[in-house]
């Protein structure tokens, strides 16, 4: 190894808060795919984990590895980020060399809520330097385009709100999950054990409470006071917009291995609470469809209502 892999390992070292010394030994499997970023003709940008690994599991769920970390090379735009991770782009489009190495690399953290940070940086950094920008060139509609701007900071805060906002159904323990496969036999001798069916149904007994709970939210015209100076068709649109999220969150959930091992196993036993979910399960499609259709013809007046937002005169609208 050169001063050009050095470089890389301390900052990555340095980002995760350990010693160089413990990664030293695990990069050097990733040696070559880093030579090629040096390359001028390589990526220009590579991406470093320090997490545990995933693995896919019997059933077709990605697992934990063991629980002890190790550094790795971002193989695909699928990789998820479970915890800090760190990039290196290459400024230098002759190829990194080891003498300018800090010059020619680029380097930053990505978080794993990397929408709520880009929403930060948006709307503290970037939408206020365009307000106070003076000098527009041979830009002639400055007011259309702050407007855009304005209304794109909207939409990633509406997008980080649905996100902290969704339902996260609860999930059984990973002793449970690691133990009961996803088969007949299997489901119905867990439902056959009296404590391990009343763990089960109590999950899902939640799941219905907090499903519940969402279908009952009252629309914007009900929720807003008519006087309300920002009530119309964009305080609509997020609504929708928001709750559509939700469902699709509660739909993704659903596909995965928790939650598929705890309505199979309340289902074999037919208890009460699955009678309960199934009839929620039809009423959130019906949500989510309503939801969705709704988001879609909003969307299509956004664009006509746009004069009204920027304070256009009637002529203008008309």
């Amino acid at each position: 190894m050169d001063g050009r892999h050095t470089y890389l390992i301390s900052k990555v070292a340095e980002a995760r808060g350990i010693e160089t010394t413990v990664l030293q030994p695990q990069f050097k499997p990733l040696r070559s795919k880093v030579d090629e970023f040096f390359k001028p003709t390589g990526p220009p940008c590579i991406l470093f984990f320090y997490q545990v690994p995933e693995v896919v599991g019997p059933d077709g769920e990605f697992v934990l590895q063991g629980t002890t970390p190790k550094l790795q090379l971002a193989s695909s735009e699928r990789d998820k980020i479970r915890d800090k991770a760190v990039y290196f782009y290459r400024l230098n489009p002759k190829g990194v060399t080891e003498k300018n190495v800090n010059d020619d690399v680029l380097f930053g953290e990505i978080l794993p809520d990397h929408l709520d940070t880009f929403r930060a940086v948006v709307t503290n950094v970037f939408l206020p330097c365009l307000q106070r920008q003076e000098n527009w060139g041979k830009c002639e509609d400055t007011r259309e385009y702050l407007h855009s701007a304005d209304r794109f900071a909207n939409t990633l805060n509406e997008a980080v709100n649905s996100l902290h906002e969704g339902v996260e159904l609860e999930k059984p323990e990973t002793e449970y999950v690691g133990k009961i496969p996803l088969q007949s036999a299997a489901l119905s001798k867990a439902s056959s054990d009296e404590a391990t069916l009343a763990y089960f149904d109590g999950i899902l007994g939640r799941w219905c409470k907090d499903v519940e709970r969402v279908l009952r939210e009252v629309k914007p015209s009900s929720a807003i006071p008519s006087d309300q100076d920002n009530s119309g068709p964009d305080t609509e649109l997020e609504f929708w917009r928001t709750r559509m999220a939700k469902f699709n969150s509660v739909t993704e959930q659903l596909n995965g291995k928790e939650c598929k091992l705890v309505l199979g196993i309340c289902g074999v036993a037919r208890t009460k609470n699955h009678r309960t979910w199934k009839e929620l399960d039809i009423a959130v499609t019906d949500a989510a469809n309503e939801a969705k259709d709704n988001v879609k013809y909003l969307m299509t007046l956004e664009k006509s209502m746009e004069p009204m937002y920027m304070g256009a005169d009637v002529g203008e609208i008309v």
